[in-house]
């Protein structure tokens, strides 16, 4: 799969938790953005100085396994109090693009994997990427009755 840059439009956003944000993107172009679950897109952006900088976010798209991917991209954010694309996220209006790369990373479900458990551990964002292999896993539950459990992580209840 060839690296893209891409310009994403933002389509919707909520908040999942007190400081995480989901956000829903729809590239500029309406190509589909083909990726492997667990493989993330790197955002770019400049500081308030215009200094050129970029932060990573795992996909959290579902791909349909019919259909494959189409041009929705989504992604969770965690707020930094100060942060630089914290402030990008925060001020960002529906329909307003930013600009991205990607797909990156080997984090992924390999088709020729044959192992019978999985232990999935994450805290905050760092589950994103097992909600984009939600389908893979499940077809795998199926297919060779895996188990999978999932150790989740967070500071505090809310």
């Amino acid at each position: 799969m060839a690296v893209q840059q891409f310009s994403l439009n933002l389509v919707s956003r909520r908040m999942v938790a007190p400081q995480v944000g989901h956000y829903v993107f729809q590239r500029d172009d309406g190509q589909p953005l083909p990726f492997i679950p667990g493989q993330f897109i790197q955002v770019h952006f400049e500081y308030a100085d215009g200094t050129a900088t970029r932060r990573s976010y795992s996909l959290a798209t579902i791909p349909d396994p019919v259909s494959g991917p189409d041009s929705l991209v989504e992604i969770a954010v965690s707020y930094v109090p100060g942060g630089a694309a914290t402030a990008l996220f925060e001020s960002l209006e529906i329909g307003e693009a930013i600009n991205a790369t990607g797909p990156f990373g080997r984090f992924c479900l390999m088709p020729t994997d044959t192992n019978q458990r999985y232990l999935l551990i994450g805290t905050g964002t760092g589950v994103t990427p097992y909600r984009a292999m939600l389908t893979q896993l499940e077809q795998a539950i199926r297919e060779r009755d895996i188990q999978v459990a999932l150790l989740f992580g967070a500071r505090n209840p809310a």
